[in-house]
């Protein structure tokens, strides 16, 4: 199997699938490699996502809670609020949801998923070729 593409991304994580779908807004041929069998799945962190990190994916029905700041209380008792409630500084998203919703935008602007669930499956080289025009062209070869 020989399958050439513009760009790779390692990962089929949040950054992975909006990094793919920009490649592809500007024209680039995209392939994920991802190592699990479903996307969002392992949790890697907790689900927080900033207001403009939100504005570029616009996966609002991700949202669990907005969160404006935290209360957080000394040992006696004090007290100590950061943020104003007018102000909204971080989303808790489902992970599984925005992962997976991410991830399906890039695959509607024509970025491609490679789903290694074997560690026998080998991707045996990765070859950067610099075109003459200064395009950069990747060549993955399956073992």
């Amino acid at each position: 199997m020989d399958l050439k593409y513009d760009v790779v991304v390692i990962g089929g994580g949040p950054i992975g699938g909006y990094l793919s779908r920009r490649f592809n807004e500007f024209g680039h041929s995209v392939l994920i490699i991802e190592e699990h069998d479903e996307i969002g799945r392992p949790f890697q962190c907790a689900g927080l996502v900033n207001p403009e990190s939100m504005k570029k994916v616009n996966l609002h029905n991700s949202i669990l809670k907005e969160i404006w700041g935290a209360r957080i209380h000394s040992p006696s008792g004090i007290p100590v609020v950061i943020g104003n409630n007018s102000r909204i500084r971080t989303m808790s998203v489902c992970r599984k949801i925005f992962d997976e919703g991410v991830v399906l935008q890039a695959i509607k602007s024509g970025t491609e998923i490679l789903k290694i669930l074997s560690r026998s499956y080998c991707v045996e080289q990765m070859v950067l070729i610099l075109g003459l025009e200064g395009s950069l062209k990747w060549d993955v070869q399956k073992k």
